[in-house]
């Protein structure tokens, strides 16, 4: 079955009326040895009011060639010429408004209704709003489109694709480049969209560039240029090609041309047919690249002047160019198109372009309620969570006791009250009748240390207050108590070391005391004054907490921003706005902006659980602890964004954010002080962006310090200057990459 021929638009072949000139062009990925070539010696030319059919199967060089066009990719050798100028010059509105152009992808935002989609790339495009309304009116009626408050999501394939192409179409450019808009769609909906192209150029006499592997499908294309391994096998219309090779279908003339290409035959044909020309032609710009059998000598041959150089057909276009670009420059003001737009400075339409993507980027995160509100409470649950699970001293920990004592006596003597003393909070008490048990019951891992105390112990510890330095040596044995610890975990460890030495000095004050002798004899000749700065009794939590709120604010700013383009960039959706104009700066900007939004929340209620719910103590000026918070957090955006330029896929973004940020936790001092790390580490440590501003930050609220001290203004210069780096890092590789 052949594919019906919608209406009989005869192509207009003078040069005056070139589109799209391709002069020469040369496109290779890589460089050196590895290099591979995606097309070499491309000349073509795109009437003016008709459709242009770039035919080939997929992997040709298709879309390779038209990203060049759009100004996405630069050539390596030879020129693009769109309606007479260069892609990239300011007057060629190339990327932007000068054409509208549809990826392979449906490149749609699938939270977004019709209309919003429309008004987002009719903004991007700076199109007047009262124009925006009537151009999506007219375009759900063209297209037969559903209700424009319906969601992209909710929709057919057949309509998505019709919404793709309405978003080509909604600023009425004078030029439309489709890369495979017919894939992957039924034979129905292919005519249907091939009937609207053709309707368009008879109607508003738009320009249609269209690639397609279904070769057959392009018969109502007003030229066609059939593309084989990087190279224009021919350049023709339809009808001319079935005329010539006296053929029913496109298929059968691509399948001959492929065979006389295989057998070294089709530049011999095409040099025959142009010499009985005797003329220039309307393939007067197409070369026909070949390799000999042996791989070495290329021959390039001019289908449009037999026996003259390259130098002259370049001559003769080259006198064609400044005519025909003054003749563009007159089509593309008197077209409609023109009047649609906003007439601005440069710096109003970047600041509107960049208040369009904002809008998007918060439409976005909208419709997507409940994963907004975990982003909001993200960075509050988790330090709810340090705040009741970590820091505290350990407590109701189980210990074995064994009292010889009490056992021979049956009488509460010293060691019972000195067990007494012991903390019952800290410590759970389990007696048991022999030593062996209680060693055992350590052994087993019931209990975390095993207590001694001999028989004598009363007697030896009276002793030894009463007598001072005459004491036998078997008296001081008898009056101790032994501990065996299981050291397993050392903060338990140490807990219990501290709760039995501190109830010991508490008991032998109390019975010194009794005794009518001096307490102070029970206290260490260390004397441990009111501390300079700091509680007595701090806890781990206090000196946890500067490091933990600024390490979730900068961990909770990249998981923000770490998937910013790596999912816009896979469906397309980058690629799209891009080509409309939207530069890498205004696109790195408006995630910027967004994330500033989402991440003053998170840190409103980070502080506001942090200092009112928990009350952490902070000892210096509060503004100055917001505002390095606030710093970190967008230091961490900075990261994200890069992590995001870096990485193509989200499992890459995810890992690389992952597996850098606790590195960075564990060696910025979170955790443990950087004083115990080996010396190398330690100064290792500095470079990170997290090291100096957690001690900032931990001046500012146990000692109250300020900037005026230089090691808190320190904090500051490093959060900023890491911001900036990973900012400008960011924009370096997202226009590298893009």
């Amino acid at each position: 079955m052949h594919m019906e021929t919608y209406g009989s638009i005869k192509p207009i072949m003078t040069k005056e009326n070139t589109a799209v000139k391709v002069v020469n062009a040369t496109y290779s990925y890589g460089d050196g040895p590895s290099q591979i070539s995606a097309f070499r010696g491309i000349n073509l030319s795109v009437p003016v009011g008709g459709i242009y059919g770039l035919l080939g199967p997929s992997g040709c060089g298709k879309t390779t060639l038209l990203k060049c066009m759009v100004g996405r990719m630069r050539l390596r050798t030879g020129r693009v010429y769109i309606f007479g100028h260069r892609p990239g010059t300011p007057k060629s509105m190339v990327p932007g408004p000068t054409i509208g152009y549809m990826p392979q992808e449906l490149a749609l935002y699938h939270d977004f209704t019709i209309e919003e989609t429309l008004t987002y790339f009719a903004r991007v495009y700076r199109m007047k709003s009262c124009v925006i309304s009537q151009r999506i009116d007219f375009l759900l009626r063209f297209l037969d489109l559903p209700d424009k408050t319906k969601f992209i999501g909710n929709l057919s394939g057949g309509q998505k694709r019709r919404v793709s192409l309405a978003a080509t179409m909604v600023h009425s450019p004078p030029l439309l480049i489709l890369d495979e808009p017919t894939v992957g769609v039924d034979p129905v909906l292919r005519q249907a969209i091939w009937g609207h192209l053709v309707e368009l150029t008879q109607t508003q006499n738009l320009t249609i560039i269209i690639t397609t592997h279904y070769i057959e499908e392009a018969r109502s294309a007003n030229v066609c240029a059939l593309m084989r391994f990087g190279r224009i096998l021919i350049e023709a219309s339809p009808a001319e090609l079935l005329q010539r090779y006296n053929f029913s279908t496109l298929e059968d003339v691509f399948l001959k041309l492929c065979e006389l290409d295989a057998d070294n035959k089709l530049n011999h044909e095409i040099l025959q047919r142009t010499e009985a020309n005797n003329g220039i032609t309307h393939s007067d710009v197409c070369t026909f690249i070949r390799y000999q059998e042996n791989g070495k000598n290329e021959i390039a041959i001019d289908a449009g002047i037999v026996g003259q150089r390259d130098e002259i057909l370049s001559e003769k276009l080259a006198s064609k160019e400044i005519e025909e670009r003054k003749n563009m420059e007159n089509r593309m003001l008197n077209n409609n198109f023109q009047s649609y737009f906003e007439k601005s400075s440069p710096f109003i339409n970047s600041v509107a372009k960049c208040s369009a993507l904002v809008r998007k980027n918060i439409t976005r995160l909208r419709r997507n309620l409940p994963v907004l509100l975990f982003q909001f409470l993200l960075p509050s649950i988790e330090v709810i969570l340090f705040c009741i699970c970590i820091g505290s001293d350990p407590f109701d920990i189980p210990v074995a006791i064994h009292n010889r004592e009490l056992i021979e006596t049956r009488s509460a003597l010293y060691s019972e009250k000195y067990i007494q003393a012991i903390d019952n909070h800290v410590v759970t008490k389990h007696y048991f009748g022999t030593a062996h048990a209680a060693m055992q019951s350590v052994q087993q891992g019931d209990t975390w240390a095993a207590m001694l105390i001999g028989e004598n112990f009363t007697e030896a510890l009276q002793a030894r207050f009463l007598l001072g330095n005459q004491v036998e040596k078997l008296t001081l044995e008898n009056c101790k108590v032994h501990v065996y610890l299981d050291m397993t975990n050392q903060l338990i460890g140490h807990k219990l070391r501290r709760t039995f030495m501190e109830a010991f000095q508490n008991f032998a004050k109390a019975q010194l005391e009794l005794m009518g002798l001096d307490p102070s004899h029970a206290e260490l000749p260390v004397q441990f004054e009111i501390p300079i700065y700091g509680d007595r009794e701090p806890t781990f939590t206090e000196f946890m907490a500067p490091g933990i709120i600024l390490s979730i604010s900068f961990l909770a700013a990249v998981a923000l921003t770490a998937l910013a383009f790596v999912m816009e960039r896979k469906d397309g959706l980058l690629e799209r706005s891009l080509v409309s104009g939207v530069t890498s700066y205004q696109f790195l900007m408006s995630h910027v902006l967004t994330q500033m939004l989402v991440l003053s929340v998170q840190i409103i209620l980070l502080l506001i659980f942090t200092f009112l719910v928990f009350e952490i103590p902070c000892r210096g000026g509060f503004f100055w602890v917001i505002l390095l918070t606030y710093l970190q957090g967008v230091c961490g955006m900075g990261y994200g964004l890069l992590i995001s330029a870096i990485c193509v896929e989200e499992n890459a973004a995810i890992m690389l954010a992952l597996g850098s940020f606790y590195p960075n936790l564990l060696i910025s001092g979170t955790v443990w002080p950087i004083e115990a790390m080996p010396t190398v580490m330690r100064y290792i440590s500095y470079i990170f962006p997290q090291t100096i501003p957690i001690e900032s930050l931990r001046y500012i609220l146990s000692r109250g310090w300020g900037p005026d001290h230089p090691e808190v203004a320190l904090g500051f210069a490093v959060t900023i200057g890491w911001t900036l780096f990973f900012l400008i890092a960011a924009v370096i590789v997202f226009r590298y990459k893009n």
